[in-house]
């Protein structure tokens, strides 16, 4: 194996990481925004508005579901 195959094998290796790197920032994005609209959802829920809530579980289910997508390709970042 020559110099150059190690540089693209470490290139190959480097963008990975960086790809996986920005999905995982994604990932807490995503999971921070999950996680304000499940709080917002159990107050309205508190306070008996159900419409509200409803329409908020809904934003959070479909949150959840960007989530998981982003995430999926990377399985050490799924599981």
């Amino acid at each position: 194996m020559d110099r150059d195959q190690l540089d693209r094998i470490a290139d190959n290796i480097r963008n990975e990481l960086e790809e996986m790197g920005a999905a995982r920032d994604l990932a807490f994005q995503r999971s921070r925004k999950l996680i304000g609209v499940c709080a917002r959802a159990i107050r309205a829920i508190h306070r008996d508005e159900w419409e509200i809530a409803e329409g908020l579980i809904s934003e959070a289910s479909l949150a959840a579901e960007q989530l998981i997508e982003g995430v999926r390709p990377y399985p050490k970042l799924y599981f």
